[in-house]
């Protein structure tokens, strides 16, 4: 059986590429011609001390969840680790459960449908459950609303901090003449690109638009904008006026599946 395709199609990924970014990876070797163009910038928040004494109190709880894959290296960091036998392990969805592999921690749930609510709907019953929660400083509050109106008792770490990072305005109008899809895989990336681009409309024009006030929705009709999940394209919505399509699942996967279906549908620009 001949494997999708997606020759000829040319994307913009908006965070940086990593060594186990699995997803440019895949586009790449499907034929794709990608691009990367960071718009989030990553900062640690925890330094080894306070990492293994997070590790030592994990005795204290019933429950470790993790919401990303980034969470889960920032956490673990280098440390070997061993989890008490008492200690379950949830995961919101393969990404994040690959991402445990190289720890050796195997994980106990990960719900049907790859969604933070519905990550919290098999985790019960949680009535004084106690559950660790590492992850982003940014990370969506209704998660932690939706565990602890479940019964549990949350300890929250902030483990990283994710911010909006401001691309070269030549380079990204450079790049958005030869690509034909922009993927973002969070609100933060969407308003990176959007600081990046904004100015040099509003300043000058640019693809023969006069200057305004606002990033005219025209200006991507010959690109087509993909988000990873409804938060993302919320943003997306609001700042650049345009979403094409929403990843479902709300994962890289996800995000690759809703590409070869533009592929074949004759979304290709």
């Amino acid at each position: 059986m001949t494997s999708p395709s997606l020759h000829g199609r040319r994307i913009l990924m908006t965070r940086q590429h990593r060594s186990r970014c699995s997803l440019t990876d895949r586009l790449q070797a499907s034929g794709a011609e990608v691009y990367s163009l960071p718009c989030i910038e990553r900062r640690v928040l925890i330094n080894r001390e306070e990492r293994q004494r997070y590790l030592r109190k994990l005795a204290d709880f019933d429950w470790l969840v993790f919401t990303s894959p980034f969470a889960v290296q920032v956490f673990f960091g280098n440390e070997r680790v061993r989890l008490p036998d008492t200690l379950k392990v949830a995961v919101v969805g393969p990404a994040t459960a690959e991402a445990l592999v190289p720890y050796g921690v195997p994980s106990d749930l990960m719900p049907r449908v790859y969604k933070a609510h519905n990550l919290v709907s098999e985790m019960r019953p949680l009535t004084g459950k106690r559950v660790c929660v590492p992850r982003s400083k940014r990370g969506n509050p209704a998660f932690i609303s939706q565990l602890e109106a479940a019964g549990a008792v949350v300890t929250e770490i902030w483990t990283y901090d994710t911010w909006s990072l401001t691309p070269d305005s030549f380079l990204l109008t450079s790049l958005m003449k030869e690509v034909d899809t922009i993927v973002f895989m969070s609100g933060s990336a969407v308003k990176g690109f959007e600081s990046g681009i904004f100015p040099c409309f509003q300043n000058k024009g640019c693809f023969g638009f006069p200057p305004g006030p606002d990033v005219p929705p025209e200006m991507f009709a010959k690109i087509k904008l993909v988000c990873i999940g409804p938060s993302t394209a919320a943003v997306c919505e609001r700042l650049l006026k345009r979403v094409d399509a929403v990843a479902d699942p709300h994962t890289e996967e996800g995000i690759f599946q809703t590409l070869i279906q533009m592929q074949y549908s004759g979304a290709k620009t």
